[in-house]
């Protein structure tokens, strides 16, 4: 498409300006503020609404010293060849309504309105608008295609590179894998748990991983504090066991005294001059009261053995809990310093980008324009020179002040912190959680506690007590006349001391099984801890084939988009600090040195032909042509060649009035 002629009637300020294109390049000269932006805001401005750079509440009515004219009529018409050779106008109408109303003499203003033609014929807006779509596409095309800063620059980065992907083509993460053998693994990988055709993405499987990694070294660290624990129990196990000679000293000596005992009691029958009968039921005493001393003990033995398990376990969770609260102390404790970091970050940000927001609105001081001396204005080249100077410091104080930014208080460093925070967020959550899960765990367990009987209310110990009582007193009915109390003293220390022995024994045998059992939790977290370290490896490796897998992808994504450009580079990923890659979009200009630099950092001349073949190569791909206007054309020394009608404003000095050349 290229614009044959165009008329602008009382359009800002230009009263009545014609131009004729002829469809060809076209150069326009004029001084400062002559109505070079003006020509071009108007072809936007008929195109879509606003001026070419799209300020909002553009109005194109005429201004004069007292303020805005009135009961004008502001328009703008274009004579357009399309491409396939028809001749297309176009003329939008911008005015004034008044009104009469009731008990006013004259008519007042009621609003503006607008009317549009295709062809001079009056059509509805969207009619309109509907034949320019029809021609060119959606408005965002239209700006794409006629504006060489809005695709680069005043898109969103997220649109930008979706165009980009749209028109050179975007790759799957199965194209991918096809491409590189190297790959083939990670397809089953990938695959979704329960699905047979659902699949994760390499990032989405990555953030898993990662996930997985985290609280499966979380476990692996737990584990050398548990068997700690388990160890310490264990020791002091060991620390209240009595040595093999001292098991076998006890066992003579409880034997000894059991003799003893034997021949004490056949003494005090003796001394009693008893009959066989007496003696007899004192021997039955004796033995009932050893089958006692032995019952009480098998019995005290089986309570330790039956409840070995739940101690060993009470204790393993009140440990837990001390461990679980010293963490929380800790994790507050580093939520509370990330808060003043982050705080920190943000503030000394807003105050960088105050900073650059004022540098970037600083305004040279034009009365530098004139000599001080003879009063007379400096030539065009004195003041070009100033003006660049002016922008190239305004530029380096940006640069050092984004540089200051990016270094330490970046958007990144600032989310790497906040994420850091949510973690230790999440931490607290999942400690508080699994404290309360072992605090719900202890009381369980306390609950789950046997009360066992003391041996005598057992149905075992009263019938044997009831047995050495029925024995006792049978004795007692007999009639002895000779006192053996002294014996019967000696007797019962004996029977205690005994006592004493078999209870220092079966303690020890309750102290061997709690060992063995502490040494078969041991093996068990010692196992675990091998079958974890064994998931964190494998984990490991799928994480670096999905980190090298998205290197390759976002290698060869950027290398397709790139290969359709001649001198322009567009960076479609970035690298984060905590290893990830992130999306952006940013148009990367070569300077005069050979760096990439961004688009925004770039001198005007590289700026305008970086978007001149942005602009020749998505066109292309669209099949469309648009005119295009070069603003400040004179800082470029040559122009970019596209195919598009190209239309350079120029200032100039000398003509005070616009001057159109073709060709």
């Amino acid at each position: 498409m290229q614009i044959l002629k165009m008329n602008l009637l009382n359009f800002q300020g230009m009263k009545d300006l014609e131009i004729d294109f002829n469809g060809e390049n076209t150069n326009i000269f004029g001084d400062n503020a002559t109505g070079k932006t003006t020509v071009y805001n108007a072809f936007t401005w008929l195109l879509y609404d606003k001026d070419s750079v799209g300020s909002k509440n553009f109005t194109p009515k005429t201004y004069d010293v007292d303020g805005e004219m009135h009961n004008l009529e502001h328009s703008v018409s274009v004579l357009l060849k399309l491409d396939s050779g028809r001749i297309l106008g176009l003329k939008k109408v911008y005015k004034e309504v008044y009104k009469k109303t009731r008990g006013k003499a004259q008519k007042e203003f009621s609003t503006h309105t607008s009317d549009y033609f295709v062809d001079d014929v009056p059509v509805k807006q969207k009619d309109f608008n509907s034949e320019i779509e029809n021609l060119i596409g959606d408005i965002d095309k239209v700006k794409i295609l006629s504006d060489y800063l809005y695709f680069p620059e005043k898109m969103g980065w997220k649109e930008r590179r979706k165009v980009l992907l749209e028109v050179c083509g975007d790759l799957s993460d199965f194209d991918i894998m096809d491409r590189n053998p190297e790959f083939k693994e990670l397809k089953k990988i990938l695959l979704m748990d329960g699905t047979e055709d659902q699949y994760h993405t390499a990032d989405e499987y990555a953030a898993i991983l990662k996930e997985k990694m985290s609280t499966v070294n979380k476990e692996i660290k737990s584990i050398p504090d548990r068997i700690s624990e388990l160890d310490s129990l264990k020791q002091d196990c060991i620390e209240k066991l009595i040595s093999e000679e001292e098991i076998n000293q006890l066992n003579s000596l409880k034997e000894s005294l059991l003799t003893e005992t034997q021949a004490l009691i056949q003494e005090k029958e003796l001394a009693k001059t008893e009959s066989g009968q007496a003696l007899n039921l004192k021997t039955k005493i004796s033995e009932s009261k050893s089958k006692l001393y032995d019952a009480e003990a098998a019995y005290k033995n089986w309570i330790a053995e039956d409840s070995k398990e739940l101690n060993a376990d009470i204790l393993s969770v009140n440990k837990n809990i001390n461990q679980f609260n010293n963490a929380l102390v800790k994790i507050e404790g580093e939520i509370e310093i990330l808060k003043i970091q982050i705080n920190n970050k943000r503030e000394q940000r807003d105050n960088l980008v105050s900073e650059v927001k004022e540098i970037k609105a600083s305004k040279r001081d034009i009365s530098s324009d004139v000599c001080p001396t003879c009063g007379r204005a400096l030539e065009f080249e004195q003041i070009e020179e100033a003006r660049r100077i002016f922008e190239e410091n305004k530029l380096a104080k940006i640069a050092k002040l984004t540089a200051k930014g990016q270094a330490e208080c970046s958007k990144d460093l600032i989310k790497a912190l906040e994420d850091k925070l949510s973690e230790l967020y999440v931490e607290q959550k999942a400690s508080n959680e699994k404290l309360e899960e072992e605090k719900i765990k202890l009381l369980v367990l306390t609950e789950n506690r046997k009360e066992y009987p003391e041996f005598k209310e057992t149905e075992e110990g009263m019938n044997l007590y009831a047995e050495i009582a029925d024995f006792q007193k049978q004795l007692e009915s007999e009639n002895f006349t000779n006192d053996t109390s002294e014996i019967d003293e000696k007797i019962e220390a004996i029977e205690s001391e005994i006592e004493s022995i078999r209870q220092k024994l079966a303690d020890n045998t309750a102290m061997l099984q709690q060992i063995e059992h502490v040494e078969k939790k041991i093996n068990e977290l010692t196992r675990n801890e091998r079958k974890l370290a064994d998931s964190y490896e494998e984990y490991e490796g799928e994480l670096a084939l999905c980190h090298d897998f998205i290197r390759v992808k976002t290698s060869s994504i950027t290398e397709g988009i790139n290969k359709h450009f001649k001198s322009i580079n567009f960076k479609l990923f970035e690298n984060q600090i905590n290893g990830g890659i992130n999306e952006i979009c940013t148009a990367l200009v070569p300077s005069p040195t050979g760096a990439m630099v961004k688009f925004e950092n770039a001198n005007n001349a590289s700026r305008i032909n970086a978007g001149l073949e942005i602009i020749d190569v998505l066109g292309k791909a669209w099949g469309i042509e648009l005119p295009v206007f070069v603003d400040n054309a004179e800082s470029v020394t040559k122009l970019s060649e596209i195919s598009n009608q190209v239309i350079r404003l120029v200032v100039s000095e000398n003509d005070k009035k616009l001057r159109v050349e073709r060709g």
